[in-house]
């Protein structure tokens, strides 16, 4: 088994998780879903490095702003604690 750093961007993380959740009809962790896909094509995960931005956020955010903000709050908390996790 090969050692395996993986570097992805939070939206590509978030749909490649989606498509597994959609596959197995099955809510997934984030970090096993690329354990599993690293076991799959026989590779060790040594280590995940997520990388996410902040949304644009206007002097007066809209609508959608503010919901972009939320869902970029929420990821950030969830992957914090499953860091704190490890």
């Amino acid at each position: 088994m090969e050692d395996t750093l993986i570097f992805v961007d939070d939206g590509f993380f978030r749909l490649v998780k989606r498509h597994f959740e959609v596959l197995s009809k099955k809510k997934k962790k984030y970090l096993q879903t690329f354990r599993n896909i690293c076991k799959k094509e026989n590779l060790n995960l040594k280590h995940l490095f997520l990388y996410s931005a902040p949304p644009y956020q206007s002097k007066s955010p809209s609508k959608k702003e503010n919901k972009l903000r939320k869902d970029y709050d929420k990821i950030k908390k969830m992957v914090k604690k499953e860091m704190d996790n490890i």
